[in-house]
């Protein structure tokens, strides 16, 4: 179908999509070690969790493979060009939600795990903030709370975000060993 971007902070898109489902197609699991040492290729700092200085997530090779089923997502969340700056986000239509539908990783689980670790505290800071702004009314939601929120969600995208190869998952009748083999029909 193209290339998007997706939030991997989350399974949920940060509780705006459809659950992301893991193993089905790919049902190695990711170990310590798988993210130890994606860790060490990109230089993370656990003390420094937003800087890692050799991170490509948005380069062709790095990008993810998910496999969606496209009646539930925008034609414009796609890129055919790989090599464009910043690819477009990926857009669930409001039916997604409501079929509790899933879309599928076939790679990139140890990418996923990495992503998540990196994220959790601003995750976490995210719900406490989303918390507070449910606790008051309308009325009393004010700018600064707005703001705090709105820095959280820009962080999250910046460094939560990765590349995306989207297949169709009519275009998937077989998986082989965890290796994708395209037939269309």
């Amino acid at each position: 179908m193209g290339y998007t971007r997706i939030s991997l902070a989350t399974d949920d898109s940060l509780g705006h999509g459809p659950k992301l489902a893991l193993n089905l197609y790919n049902q190695r699991q990711t170990t310590d070690a798988s993210v130890r040492a994606l860790q060490d290729e990109v230089g993370y700092n656990a003390n420094d969790p937003e800087h890692c200085p050799h991170l490509q997530q948005f380069r062709p090779d790095c990008c993810i493979r998910i496999v969606v089923d496209c009646e539930f997502v925008s034609i414009l969340s796609f890129t055919l060009n790989p090599y464009q700056d910043k690819f477009p986000a990926l857009i669930w239509l409001p039916t997604a939600r409501n079929n509790c539908l899933v879309f599928h990783l076939l790679n990139g689980h140890t990418r996923r795990e990495f992503i998540q670790e990196r994220c959790a505290s601003l995750v976490q800071a995210l719900e406490e903030l989303r918390e507070r702004r449910s606790a008051l009314s309308a009325d009393a939601v004010d700018q600064d709370l707005k703001k705090e929120i709105r820095a959280v969600k820009t962080k999250l995208s910046e460094i939560g975000e990765w590349g995306a190869e989207v297949y169709d998952h009519r275009a998937f009748p077989l998986i082989i060993h965890g290796r994708t083999r395209l037939t269309l029909q």
